[in-house]
């Protein structure tokens, strides 16, 4: 809108629909040509997190692998790797299978350059391991998430589960 023609109407936002691919039309297709145009750059990496974002918030778990396991190779930078791999787990717990969710955060929690998601990670792998019955594996990573001094909030959120799951039998 040219701010000295004092006939144009602004536009006006349309009410949402609902549906990812009319609401977000825009910034999906801008985020698709950034990753489609610049394929191993830090910045298609960034793209795939945002639009991975917007599908994990959509249900969408396949599309979400579908486009992390391609982008996650490219991520250079540890903090993006790390972010890469975390969204890739919790797309691949949503769908249900939780050994490869657990290898992603498994792949966080041993590399020192991602202790910023150590804490997640491990609750996270436990969190699985409870899903899979394999109580004695869950209990093992939320004692080592309960005892990270780097993170105080994820510990005491693993002391918490630690809680829970001693309630249902360890």
């Amino acid at each position: 809108v040219d701010p000295k023609d004092k006939t144009a109407k602004p536009k006006v936002a349309e009410k949402p629909t609902g549906q990812l691919e009319v609401d977000f039309k825009d910034a999906i297709a801008a985020l698709k040509n950034v990753i489609s145009s610049f394929p191993s750059t830090q910045a298609a990496v960034v793209a795939s997190l945002e639009l991975g974002k917007l599908y994990t918030d959509d249900n969408k778990p396949d599309l979400v692998i579908g486009l992390l396991e391609k982008s996650q190779n490219s991520a250079g930078d540890p903090t993006l790797k790390g972010l890469a791999l975390n969204r890739l787990g919790l797309a691949y717990e949503a769908k249900g299978d939780y050994g490869k969710a657990v290898s992603q955060w498994e792949s966080i929690a041993e590399n020192k350059n991602m202790v910023f998601l150590h804490g997640t990670a491990l609750i996270r792998i436990g969190l699985c391991y409870e899903k899979l019955k394999d109580l004695s594996k869950a209990k093992q990573s939320l004692e080592k998430a309960s005892g990270l001094t780097e993170d105080p909030d994820s510990a005491k959120a693993a002391k918490k589960y630690l809680r829970l799951l001693t309630r249902t039998g360890i």
